[in-house]
């Protein structure tokens, strides 16, 4: 699944600011400041992880879990990638009900 996620190129996200100046992909919003990154998203169902890709970038790559405990633990944004990962009929950890917040 490729999904498009919001980056803010300023002067803390070095990485992200390096990658929107090289075009791969990544086109900027009006106000100068915000671009569109494409990312390519999957659950592990061996792991319970989700991985997190940048196309085209092989140091680009990451992955989040729902415990809050671990180094790569982000439960909320597991849950988002959880319930975009199901409504676009890709496998996906159980989460529960997902409310909208």
């Amino acid at each position: 699944m490729a999904v498009h996620l919001s980056c803010f190129c300023g002067p803390s996200s070095v990485v992200l600011q390096e990658y929107c100046k090289k075009g791969r992909g990544c086109g900027m919003g009006q106000d100068g400041k915000t671009g569109r990154l494409e990312m390519s998203v999957w659950y592990n169902e061996e792991t319970g992880h989700i991985h997190l890709a940048v196309p085209g970038s092989a140091d680009f790559i990451t992955t989040v879990n729902g415990e809050a405990a671990s180094k790569r633990g982000h439960p909320h944004l597991y849950r988002k990638l959880a319930r975009a990962l199901r409504e676009q009929g890709r496998p996906a950890p159980d989460v529960g009900v997902i409310e909208a917040d």
